[in-house]
């Protein structure tokens, strides 16, 4: 590989990291907007996912093996901590119901 070469892969190299730069700052103002809005309650595991898809492609231009082996380890250690937190948020909010439909039940005896 030559002096040529090596430039060209670098500026590409750099030009994908600067796009997951940028991305990264545009997501985090819709994240915090989305959870100033409270539509995250419950979807945070998705959010991170989606984040880290993205931050994957970018990877990915720079390297399609290196991105797929990522990806793979990322489902394979995450899997479990999205399957968790969405069972602990519908745990919770089931929770949450039931304890409203006591106390409404309990107001209306009083």
């Amino acid at each position: 590989m030559g002096e040529r070469d090596d430039r060209t892969r670098f500026g590409r190299d750099f030009a994908g990291i600067r796009v997951v730069i940028a991305f990264g700052f545009v997501y985090n103002l819709i994240v915090a907007w989305i959870e100033k809005q409270g539509y995250d309650e419950g979807y945070t595991a998705i959010l991170v996912v989606f984040g880290v898809l993205v931050t994957l492609v970018g990877v990915a231009v720079l390297d399609v093996q290196a991105a797929l082996t990522a990806l793979a380890a990322f489902a394979a250690s995450g899997f479990w901590m999205v399957v968790g937190s969405i069972t602990r948020y519908a745990r919770a909010r089931r929770l949450g119901q039931r304890d409203l439909l006591h106390d409404e039940e309990a107001g209306v005896a009083e």
